[in-house]
């Protein structure tokens, strides 16, 4: 650790700063690089691409060395000569460095180490983790944001969540959404979650907030990333639902605590959320939508959209069926035919003899949502030892599936695969 300022680092001081940051989950990182990552997500607004250019180049540290210099602009322009001299900064000349000069302008009337130690401080009561990318667990999806990844993670909840993002789905939508859109949300969400899938979403009303209810009604794994600082549960009607979250998943913001969400927050906000979703689902989507957003920033990190098909004449579905038609989503026509595309796994075969009256009984009170033999048996009408004999007979089929959470159907049987009569 480069120690600098006559025993600080980065203008505080070494243990003030180490102890600072061990509690929240740093405590084997750099201190210094650390810190310099933190400083800079107090710095500038999220997806700021000079930023984000001069912190991947230069370094946390050395970016930040070079900004607080008394010639900061042409220490930073000698310092990017050093590493890249054919930096696009550099080839954009007089219009580059005017460039520069505003940003630097901007970062400095921020640069306050007390209100870095503030956040820490409050971030530290709130039992809150703050990740960096050198963080182990630092999101791998997020290298395809470029410089526009953010500095840092500030996290409440559930850390192991982040382990969780191999197999990711974010969901959004409208905040206005129908009847409809709040069912297929909220169940789309659990059949995921029950299948071992972590739900992503914005933590809003609407979509958001049925689709972290769905993974919470299956137990899964979720996250909610937020477009102003943790420390304020917002929507504020939400707060039930996010308090729960951080439970069974997690909080994320880009911003440190205290930063309230914004219009251009949103915006950005919803890059992180295409990002850390290997496909994004759009149960509901207008015309004008935050969930657009999403999709366009999904589509550019080259990652699969699926939609929901609505309504013709619904406002709230417009959207999503007009990404449709253009060929800018993939129709979502059931929840196995998704969850199989996404697994990669072949059309399961049908069975070539008709199911006996048992098995049929037993397959009319599977579900698509988990339920255990007891249940299943009760709605059947048929004995424990009958329940079970089926299920095994059905899995075999490929019809029927047993989890921890229960059993549940896999597919259908239409009347011409099999005579149910």
């Amino acid at each position: 650790m480069m120690v600098v300022d006559n025993g600080s680092v980065l203008g505080l001081p070494a243990v003030r700063a180490r102890t600072l940051l061990s509690p929240l989950g740093c405590g084997e990182l750099d201190s210094e690089r650390t810190l310099a990552f933190i400083i800079w997500s107090h710095l500038c607004e999220p997806g700021d691409l000079l930023a984000g250019r001069l912190v991947d180049k230069l370094g946390p540290v050395e970016a930040l060395v070079a900004l607080r210099a008394t010639d900061f602009e042409q220490r930073l322009l000698d310092e990017l000569n050093r590493i890249d001299p054919f930096d696009e900064v550099l080839a954009a000349g007089a219009d580059g460095q005017s460039e520069l000069r505003d940003a630097c302008s901007r970062w400095k009337a921020r640069d306050n180490n007390a209100s870095v130690v503030r956040s820490l401080e409050l971030w530290h009561r709130l039992s809150g983790q703050v990740l960096t990318p050198d963080s182990i667990d630092w999101p791998e999806q997020f290298e395809g944001l470029g410089f526009g990844r953010p500095h840092v993670l500030w996290l409440r909840g559930n850390r192991d969540a982040m382990a969780c993002l191999e197999a990711s789905i974010s969901i959004v939508g409208s905040r206005n959404t129908s009847s409809y859109g709040q069912y297929v949300a909220q169940e789309m969400s659990e059949r995921f979650a029950s299948e071992g899938f972590l739900i992503v979403s914005g933590g809003a009303y609407g979509i958001d907030a049925e689709a972290h209810r769905g993974a919470l009604a299956a137990q899964g794994r979720t996250i909610a990333v937020l477009a102003g600082g943790g420390d304020r549960l917002y929507p504020t009607g939400n707060a039930p639902l996010l308090n729960e979250i951080m439970t069974y998943g997690c909080l994320l913001c880009e911003l440190p605590p205290g930063n309230s969400p914004t219009r251009w927050r949103f915006l950005q906000r919803n890059r992180l959320i295409a990002a850390l979703g290997q496909v994004t689902v759009i149960v509901e989507m207008a015309l004008r939508s935050g969930a657009k957003n999403t999709m366009n920033h999904a589509s550019q990190l080259g990652r699969p959209v699926y939609a929901v098909p609505g309504s013709i004449v619904s406002q709230t579905s417009r959207g999503s069926n007009l990404a449709i038609q253009q060929g800018l989503a993939t129709m979502v026509t059931g929840i196995d035919e998704l969850i199989r595309e996404l697994r990669g796994l072949p059309e399961p075969e049908a069975a070539d003899s008709s199911l006996t009256p048992l098995q049929q009984r037993v397959f009319d009170a599977l579900g698509n949502l988990p339920a255990n033999p007891t249940r299943i048996a009760i709605k059947a009408g048929t004995s424990q030892s009958e329940t079970l004999e089926a299920l095994g007979q059905l899995q075999a089929f490929g019809l029927a599936s047993s989890r921890a959470t229960g059993w549940r159907r896999t597919q259908a049987i239409s009347s011409g695969e099999r005579n149910l009569e």
